[in-house]
């Protein structure tokens, strides 16, 4: 749940890490899908971190060693970190 309460950050993670990997936000008041962002394929994607002002939210890639910083406002990827 990001902290404004206005979302809810979702990286569903394959049985195989080959699939391609997206971030799912949704409005928690109607359950429905708000945007789903593409990420890439064979990341391994897991968790999802909002910072306290709900502007960004980081994604673990667990196969590539990475989080990915995404606008939570754009839904577009900011850049990857190492």
């Amino acid at each position: 749940m990001a902290p404004n309460g206005k979302s809810v950050w979702v990286a569903p993670a394959g049985m195989h890490s080959s699939k391609t990997n997206y971030l799912i936000v949704i409005d928690p008041n109607s359950g429905t899908i708000k945007e789903r962002v593409l990420l890439g394929k064979d990341l391994h994607v897991a968790h999802v971190v909002l910072d306290d002002q709900s502007k960004n939210a980081f994604v673990t890639a667990g196969e590539t060693n990475e989080v990915i910083q995404v606008d939570a406002t754009t839904y577009q990827v900011v850049r990857n970190l190492i």
